[in-house]
């Protein structure tokens, strides 16, 4: 019996007497989960049916573990009609909740529903079962968090505020996460064994709506309960993560430098903070609602071990010092606060605020006592441990600086002077970002200075330690390369030999400036080139510096040279069109320079891939500059060549001897990296002498050396766009590309956003749209691409077509430009792919690729929105049958009903048959939601075309339908297939 003969059976007896006489007959069709599914949606508007079958133990069913989806979607209906019937029943619904042991979250979140929609005293009995709830939560808990936090406003409305603080304190006490695992030993080593931290029982976002929005509330029913609550939460949470430290140490200095907002205080997910703030918060409120138990609250804070309590003790005196100026006067009496580092922070502003009402005398008695602190390394040297001791001094007076006067606002200047640009921190732990290594000279004390005051200033200076924060050669050249940048004339008109003789820092901060500079105003500062080209003709030239001369940044002078080189560029590249040929030999001079006496780093020993390399090193980048250079030189000679693929480098010989000494000379040049930039540039090259290419693809697409041919391929195919006179030349190259995927050789990536395979799918691809190749031939290249069976390119080369389809119309014939459509190409494609990967499947023989077809199979679907009129249902059936069998998670369902929707009229039988398909894939229910009009359309068509096997398909599937939840087509069932209507 089909499922809606079923379903008319249960609902007929539905109709009748709530009894068990009426209960026994539904069991008989009660065996089947979709049924049981139907039988519970359609109780949902039944709440006379509980009581019965709560005394049959119907709800029973909610402790079974849901390990499976069949049940959860079960479990789920179930908990859902006890939420529909909750108001009516309270008592025994929550006697149920009370007795449910579960894991499924969505019994669970209708649980709080269910505390939400009864009257608050019934929610008030399910509080001690919110703990279980939240550590059962398998998935996501963002529902149930946003749900329960509901409760505490709902039981305070009524009256219930002991429930409310219940469950207040059940959702903010910390609970333990221990260490995920043991640290790798280097990392211990600086940030010590990971330890347990406090986390809290819901997600912070909705820990912060519940404190911050409930507060209110919370504080009105009852402040000191609610503050009570917060102390403790935040006492546990210290406990577990600060027990391991003896003395009952919270180090709250360093996860709070300051009570008070601060910029110093890091925003961060961290319960300790959280729980604080919003005890500050409280405490700040009830103290000025009852200044007599806020004077017994901080009376107890100060003697609290944990020093955050204490610092917050300080504050709130601080605040409120008006109603408690007697007690804080006695307080400041105790010098030894003036240096206890676990409340520095507010003790010192306390001071300074309140310093006007403080007796003269007590006020020297102060200062003096901070003057006689002696805090110091005793680990540093004896003239470091003095300035240590003025140091901590000029902080601690710093908060007092307005009151100083006479001998101690001297002290206090003469401090300030000794330790001028240091940042005065007013937190015990200060953290910032690095902004790069300070100067000792400002901008603007650079810029005062004649030339030669700044050359002799840059030869003198040097750093005077090792402190990052200390000021440093590197410093300072950033800032002299800002006063280049601000005013070239006063610097670029001078000889710059100078700092060839100083560390590389200047020379480098000061090209990377100019090259800036030249990108954006060449014509204003054309007149200096001369002079930078003299000068990088002497620095490049400088080598076997000693280590001792690099600075810490790690500039040296090949640093330098990779800049000087970028300076070049920019001139030829940038400028190609303004900057003439008077300067060609100069700059000849210097690229040919560096592409023979230039010392990088060993490439073997680096991670990069061979072109990163190249571009990262200035043997590398200096060939580059000589194609650079060519295309220069052509640009600038244009007007001298008139045949199709013209010499364009005659008159420049010189760059093809250098060329042919690097592409051909290979003990000299055994560079991967330098042999890459010839694949990568091979299009530039072929423009630049087309014939000179032709001479030497042997050469450069090596067959005798596999290296050498594959940096130079991945170079080429992975960053050259289509070019048909290139396909032609390289077809051997792409032969070799195919041979190698065939065989599983996969071709390393040169880091240029795509890999080699993919880019050889789009180059095939291109080259069956423009006719060079046809993959209906025998011998075509992307013939033998597609049949490629474990092919890495095979998803990106279908959704490449489906993008050039959406974007560049590709299936349709344009005649403007004399392009046939390629949709006959790419059914050929679709068809050799089915022929390659539908047997692997049937034998079962790519269990490990079987995601991987499945993404590819999915994707010719995505072709189906861009394809012609003209193609209809019946030329795509076998396609898209082969395609369903391949695609078995059914990836694409929607678009590919879209399309059996819109041919359903003219092919009814082949609409339903391929529906019938997707319902045979593993493609979930929520696929077909919002489809189903769609699907309503294909089933009534196919049923009114009077095909027996259309109707009978279309009977299936709303069966089908029916028994995985979905009820939407129980009517069109009853239509035509209930015995009734026939």
């Amino acid at each position: 019996m089909k499922f809606y003969n079923k379903v008319c059976k249960i609902d007929k007896i539905l109709e009748g007497e709530v009894n068990e006489q009426t209960l026994m007959k539904l069991n008989v069709f009660l065996k089947s989960t979709s049924l049981q599914n139907y039988f519970w949606y359609s109780l949902l508007r039944k709440p006379e049916w509980f009581s019965l079958l709560n005394e049959e133990g119907y709800f029973e069913i909610l402790n079974q573990k849901s390990s499976n989806d069949e049940l959860y979607i079960t479990q789920s209906l179930v908990s859902e009609y006890l939420l529909n019937v909750a108001h009516i029943y309270p008592a025994k619904v929550i006697k149920i909740i009370k007795n449910t042991e579960t894991d499924n979250e969505r019994i669970i979140w209708n649980f709080v529903r269910i505390g939400l929609s009864i009257r608050p005293k019934y929610t008030a009995k399910m509080i001690r079962l919110v703990k279980k709830w939240a550590n059962n939560l398998r998935g996501n808990s963002t529902l149930f968090d946003s749900l329960i936090i509901k409760w505490v406003k709902y039981l305070s409305s009524e009256g219930h505020n002991d429930s409310a603080f219940n469950l207040v304190k059940i959702l903010i006490t910390p609970k333990i996460q221990k260490p995920s695992g043991k640290r790798n030993e280097e990392v211990e080593k600086v940030l010590g064994k990971e330890r347990p931290i406090a986390v809290t029982l819901i997600d912070y976002y909705y820990l912060n709506e519940l404190l911050f929005k409930g507060f209110n509330v919370l504080i009105e029913n009852n402040p000191f309960r609610f503050s009570e609550l917060l102390q403790k939460s935040l006492e546990k949470a210290i406990k577990i993560e600060y027990s391991y430290i003896k003395k009952n140490i919270d180090l709250s200095y360093m996860w709070r430098p300051a009570v008070e907002d601060h910029q110093q205080n890091q925003s961060q997910y961290d319960l300790k903070t959280t729980i604080f703030n919003v005890l500050r918060a409280a405490m700040e409120l009830v103290i000025r609602q009852d200044k007599e138990f806020g004077l017994g609250i901080i009376k107890n804070y100060l003697k609290h071990k944990y020093s955050i309590f204490r610092r917050l003790a300080i504050h709130l005196m601080r605040l409120n010092y008006d109603s408690y100026s007697y007690f804080v006067n006695e307080f400041i009496k105790n010098k030894k606060h003036l240096n206890d580092i676990n409340i520095s922070h507010e003790y010192y502003i306390l001071l300074r605020d309140i310093f006007p009402n403080i007796d003269p005398r007590e006020r020297n008695d102060i200062i003096e006592s901070i003057k006689r602190i002696k805090n110091y390394d005793p680990g540093v040297k004896p003239e470091d441990q003095k300035k240590q001791i003025k140091y901590n001094h000029l902080e601690r007076l710093h908060f007092l600086e307005e009151y100083l006067e006479g001998d101690y606002k001297k002290y206090y200047d003469d401090l300030k002077l000794e330790f001028q640009g240091e940042k005065i921190r007013d937190t015990v732990v200060w953290s910032e970002s690095y902004i790069g290594e300070k100067s000792p000279l400002t901008l603007e004390e650079i810029e005062a200075m004649d030339i030669k005051e700044l050359w002799d200033y840059l030869k003198s200076f040097k750093k005077n330690s090792h402190s990052y924060d200390e000021p440093s050669p590197e410093g300072l050249a950033r800032n002299f390369a800002a006063a280049v940048k601000r005013n070239p004339e006063k610097y670029l008109n001078h000889d710059l030999s100078t700092l060839v003789e100083l560390k590389p820092n200047y020379s480098y901060w000061l090209l990377n400036n100019i090259t800036e500079m030249f990108k954006e105003n060449y014509l204003e500062l054309k007149g200096y080139i001369p002079n930078l080209l003299d000068f990088i003709s002497k620095i490049i030239k400088n080598n076997n510096i000693s280590i001792d001369f690099i600075d810490n940044m790690g500039i040296n002078f090949s640093g330098v040279k990779k800049r000087g080189l970028d300076f070049i560029q920019a001139l030829i590249k940038n400028h190609q069109k303004e900057f003439e040929l008077n300067h060609k030999d100069k700059i000849w001079e210097i690229i040919y320079y560096l592409n023979y006496n230039s010392h990088d780093v060993n490439e073997y020993k680096s991670q990069l891939d061979p072109f990163t390399y190249a571009i990262n090193s200035v043997k590398g980048s200096a060939l580059i500059a000589v194609i650079d250079y060519a295309l220069w030189y052509a640009y600038q000679t244009k007007d001298n060549h008139t045949e199709k693929n013209p010499n364009r480098l005659q008159g420049e010989e010189r760059v093809i001897k250098l060329l042919e000494d690097k592409l051909i000379n290979k003990n000299l040049n055994k560079s991967l990296a330098i042999h890459s930039i010839f694949g990568i540039y091979f299009a530039n090259l072929s423009y630049l002498n087309f014939t000179w290419v032709k001479e030497h693809i042997k050469n450069i697409f090596n067959k005798d050396n596999f290296e050498y041919w594959e940096v130079a391929w991945s170079g080429y195919v992975s960053s050259t766009r289509f070019y048909s006179d290139l396909y032609k030349v390289l077809t051997p190259e792409f032969h070799r590309a195919i041979q190698y995927l065939q065989k599983g050789i996969k071709i390393n990536s040169l880091g240029l956003g795509r890999t080699p395979e993919d880019a050889l799918s789009e180059h095939l691809i291109i080259a069956n749209i423009n006719g060079l190749d046809d993959i209906n031939n025998e011998k075509s290249l992307l013939r033998k691409f597609a049949y490629v069976e474990d092919n890495p390119a095979s998803i990106h080369a279908v959704q490449f077509i489906a993008n050039l389809a959406r974007d560049e119309k590709i299936f349709f014939d344009i005649p403007g430009i004399k392009r046939k459509s390629f949709w006959d190409k790419a059914k050929k494609f679709w068809k050799i792919r089915i022929e390659v990967v539908k047997p692997l499947i049937k034998k079962k023989k790519v269990d490990n690729l079987k995601d991987k077809y499945d993404q590819e199979f999915s994707r010719y679907i995505s072709w189906l929105d861009d394809l012609p009129e003209t193609v209809k249902l019946k030329e795509l059936e076998s396609l898209l049958i082969g395609t369903l069998k391949i695609n078995g998670k059914g990836l694409q369902v929607p678009n590919l009903i879209k399309f059996l929707y819109k041919h359903s009229q003219e092919y009814p039988i082949i609409a339903i048959g391929l529906l019938d398909k997707t319902m045979q894939t593993k493609a979930p229910l929520y696929f077909y939601q919002g489809k189903e009009k769609e699907i309503e359309l294909i089933l009534e068509t196919a049923i009114r075309s009077n095909n027996l096997k259309g109707k009978r398909l279309a009977e299936k599937i709303a069966n089908k339908f029916g028994e995985q939840g979905n009820y939407y087509f129980k009517e069109l069932w009853l239509k035509y297939f209930s015995k009734n209507n026939q």
